[in-house]
This record gives structure tokens, sequence and C-alpha cells, in this order.
């Protein structure tokens, strides 16, 4: 059985029952109420996976860049990631790169990661340097070093 929290609406949680039971899976899958922050951070201790869901809007080509901010904080938790969205996210390409989890984009996609998950086969091996560079403080880094070139320094007029 798996347990399924969110910190998501209501309507998130009904849409991911009705999934599960479209594709006949929702005896498997136990969808929780959504709950606060600090329940969440408990439970995370004890997953075996951390979920997340990424824009799937295809039509769109800019939100293939979309980055949820929790994956950020979950890439050095240790705990496979499995995200679902669409195949040319970035999200992808940042757990690919350090090694943390699994982009799907398909029911049957899911269905081999969940395997691979579950069986503890081919697990990636997390990448500390990499996780490192996606961290709020190398990214502020980044950022200020990015927003330093435009800034007029006193005496160089």
């Amino acid at each position: 059985m798996f347990k399924v929290r969110s910190l998501s609406l209501k309507e998130m949680n009904a849409w991911i029952s009705g999934y599960a039971e479209d594709l006949g899976v929702s005896s498997l899958i136990d969808v929780l109420e959504p709950a606060e922050e600090k329940i969440i951070q408990s439970e995370r201790k004890e997953a075996d996976v951390l979920m997340v869901f990424t824009d799937i809007q295809k039509d769109d080509p800019a939100s293939a860049g979309i980055i949820p901010g929790k994956l950020l904080k979950l890439l050095p938790l240790g705990i496979p990631i499995l995200a679902i969205g669409r195949k040319d996210s970035d999200v992808g390409k940042i757990l690919n790169k350090t090694k943390t989890g699994f982009l799907v984009s398909n029911f049957e996609q899911l269905n081999v990661v969940m395997e691979k998950m579950l069986s503890g086969d081919s697990m990636p091996s997390p990448v500390r340097d990499e996780i490192q560079k996606f961290s709020s403080e190398s990214q502020c880094g980044k950022l200020c070093c990015f927003l330093d070139q435009f800034i007029i320094k006193p005496g160089s007029i």
C-alpha cells in the first residue's frame, strides 16, 4: 500500500484519487488529507520515495523550465525523488545530474520506476557536489554574482 500525503489543496488529492481509480490501482494507494509542513517533515523521515508534481502543460515551452522550490529542499535528504511531469522538464535534468531520482511522464514509465525503487535495483547514487550547486546558498551566490555585473561601482564612471 502506498500512502500519499501532500501540502496541496484537497482538489489535488481528489485528482490523485481519481487518476488512481481510472488506472485501476486505487486499492494500492491511500491518499491522506493534506497536512501542515511540520507533519510532512516528520513523516518524510519514514518515506521510501518523495514525489514531486511538475507542470505538464506541453503547449507552453516556458513551463519546461519551472522548477518547484520544494524540489531544491528535497535533493539533499537522501531519499529517492519521483517527479511526475513533462519529459522535457528541467526537473528531470536536475534529478539526472544530481542522481537523486527519476522523472516520469506516463504510466508505463511510472510502473518501471516504481518497480526499480521498491526493489532497490539500479537506484541512483546521489552526487553531493552536484546537489550543493542547487542549494539555496549556491543559487543565491550565483544570482548575486550576476546582479553585481549591473551595479555601477563608485568611481568607475
